[in-house]
């Protein structure tokens, strides 16, 4: 019996995934592609669902001498991970709850979708507002000789779980990261199998375009599946519109949905970026070119794609100006805008298994996953830092956000959320991650912190007096000094004597964990878990 179904993720596979490219290298880049030694994974002790009657191996890490799972979320059945610029994270449980997690592993909210009355597949997509959006893609199925409709739309979260607004949108097709986007200001636009739609930050439908997208039904298996000629749809902060085709031609549309231009892409293009201004960033394997989002042409000037933009833009890289592409599905490329190739990585035989959800952090590391359920990391240069090793025969899907400490966070349908970083001590400010630059110290009992890092991220202004060797920090009306080469400090007038001498390490001063609550007079909490290796500080304005 056929049933008729909408596609979520499995529609990333079948039908988007652009065929494998073979890049020419060249004979000056640096070889990359360098793996971890395979005899050394390291089993971990993670208990897989086995009520599924699915077969699965036991995950083990390789490069599990510099890395661990720093905590996990058991739950299986989750789908889409996203995260706001915080590091919030949001994703959808098999019950339709939305669930909102900090980067240290506590929950921050729930919100059962249920109660908005709108019923289907749900995917999550964090908009450029700040603003959670819950697609949810209507199904129909017979069941029962009943006909089950559902009711298909979009519902806006704000960052504390409270409803905007909803709207019911028929036919709508709900690959959040492709076929949906939101400018700055709350303008959407989305598809539907009726066409291109926008929408009003108030969550009203303003326009419809049924020039581009177009929808037939196909049969796969024992299913009937409606497919779409669309690629991706991304919009500028202008009103417009940007919508790619499989026919590979990109599209304009002005804030009215009317269309603006078109244009052919190049065979082997891969992906494209708008910029707010509406600068097109488009990327193949002859480098990035540009367009101008007005009216489609060519820009010559490619030195306003600099390395501050890249990373406005959400490009993965190396953070040296190099762009980080996929070739041949398991490949990852790093070239720079010219198409130069600095390196090259397989995580294996030719066109063996597709890579997707390729990220990057401040560092240049780059972070992907594939289908059987691998997650890998490599460095700047193309080195394996580490492997989370699945090799599942059944296609894994996998979310991955990088965390502002660096952690990767992914989601895999059968493992859960789960945390993955070095084997290092880190700080979390109001249950968010840090970045620093320079690592605490273990000293047993106690851990010292770099101070400007941290009393700078907690809003205070921090001075040092080379000539004294005194730190001064000042934030509303309080004010600390803290001297180097005693164990004592002054705050807001009042001498102190402290439990540890602070110390100065390459210009760096360092404080023990118990300086944080004392300096803000007990207005900062702070813990210390000499196992998991935190630093956990609350301050009231969490």
């Amino acid at each position: 019996m056929l049933w008729k179904w909408k596609i979520g993720f499995l529609a990333t596979a079948l039908l988007i995934v652009q065929p494998g490219i073979t890049y020419a290298a060249d004979q000056s880049a640096q070889a990359g592609g360098v793996h971890l030694p395979v005899g050394k994974d390291q089993p971990l002790d993670i208990k897989l669902p086995g009520n599924d009657g699915v077969k699965r191996k036991q995950p083990a890490l390789r490069g599990a001498e510099h890395f661990e799972i720093k905590w996990r979320v058991e739950m299986d059945q989750v789908s889409n991970l996203v995260a706001d610029q915080a590091g919030d994270m949001y994703f959808v449980d098999i019950n339709n709850v939305v669930h909102a997690i900090f980067e240290n592993g506590e929950e921050k909210w729930t919100y059962n979708l249920e109660t908005t009355g709108l019923r289907g597949f749900p995917e999550l997509y964090m908009g450029k507002d700040g603003v959670l959006y819950v697609l949810i893609e209507g199904v129909e199925r017979e069941q029962d000789s009943r006909l089950q409709a559902n009711k298909p739309g979009i519902v806006a979260l704000s960052r504390e779980g409270k409803q905007q607004w909803k709207l019911e949108v028929p036919n709508l097709v709900s690959i959040a990261d492709v076929y949906f986007d939101v400018d700055e200001f709350g303008s959407v636009t989305a598809l539907t199998d009726g066409g291109i739609i926008g929408i009003s930050p108030a969550g009203e439908i303003r326009w419809t375009n049924k020039q581009i997208a177009k929808s037939v039904l196909t049969k796969y298996r024992d299913s009937i599946i409606t497919e779409n000629n669309i690629l991706k749809i991304r919009r500028d902060n202008q009103g417009n519109s940007y919508v790619t085709t499989k026919d590979h031609h990109i599209y304009g549309i002005d804030r009215g949905g009317k269309l603006l231009w078109q244009k052919k892409l190049v065979n082997d293009y891969q992906d494209f970026y708008v910029a707010k201004s509406g600068m097109i960033v488009l990327l193949s394997s002859s480098g990035a070119r540009l367009l101008d989002g007005r009216d489609g042409t060519v820009q010559d000037n490619n030195d306003w794609l600099d390395q501050q933009k890249i990373d406005d833009l959400g490009i993965p890289n190396d953070g040296e100006g190099g762009i980080y592409l996929n070739f041949d599905t398991n490949g990852i490329l790093d070239v720079d805008k010219s198409g130069r190739v600095k390196w090259e990585y397989r995580t294996g035989p030719k066109n063996q298994l597709d890579l997707y959800d390729v990220s990057s952090d401040r560092q240049g590391n780059v972070y992907f996953s594939n289908t059987a359920g691998n997650l890998y990391s490599l460095d700047k240069y193309g080195k394996e830092r580490f492997v989370l090793v699945r090799d599942n025969d059944l296609f894994t899907s996998s979310s991955i956000v990088i965390g502002h400490n660096g952690n990767m966070y992914c989601l895999t349908e059968d493992l859960g959320l789960i945390s993955l970083g070095k084997k290092e001590i880190q700080v979390f400010l109001d249950n968010r991650g840090m970045y620093l630059s320079r690592l605490p110290i273990d000293a047993g009992d106690k851990v010292f912190v770099p101070l400007k890092a941290i009393f700078e991220k907690m809003g205070w202004k921090v001075e040092w007096d080379d000539g004294t060797r005194v730190v001064t920090m000042r934030r509303d009306k309080q004010t600390v000094r803290l001297s180097t080469d005693t164990p004592s400090a002054e705050i807001n007038g009042r001498p102190v004597t402290l439990s540890d001498k602070p110390r100065v390490i390459a210009g760096t001063t360092f404080v023990a964990h118990d300086f944080i609550s004392l300096a803000t007079e007990g207005k900062a909490k702070v813990e210390w878990d000499a196992k998991t290796k935190n630093v956990q500080i609350w301050t009231k304005n969490n």
